[in-house]
């Protein structure tokens, strides 16, 4: 990004805009479960048949624990994840955002 702001400097890329490149490059993924993408996609479908049969690995599965998380299938993203961790960091510190 320095390089762009050097060579282009009708873009008027400031301090501000580097450090936000550079703290989006680091959050952006941060939403994943475990291992990454297997968790997006096959993980996310086995947990949906266990809130369906109530049983996870032989054992009660109690949906109720999740209630004010967002629905397993219902077009959720590791990307809305990260956003609710961002957001949650952000009110933690005072820093709410729109």
């Amino acid at each position: 990004l320095r390089g762009i702001q050097e060579r282009q400097p009708k873009l008027d890329i400031i301090e501000k805009d580097i450090v936000c490149v550079k703290i989006a490059g680091l959050l952006h993924d941060i939403g994943h479960g475990p291992y990454s993408h297997t968790y997006d996609g096959v993980f996310r479908k086995q947990l949906k048949k266990a809130e369906e049969a109530g049983k996870w690995l032989g054992q009660k599965f109690d949906t109720s624990l999740y209630k004010d998380l967002p629905e397993v299938m219902d077009g959720w993203a590791h990307e809305d994840a990260s956003l609710m961790m961002i957001d949650g960091m952000l009110k933690e510190l005072g820093l709410e955002i729109d």
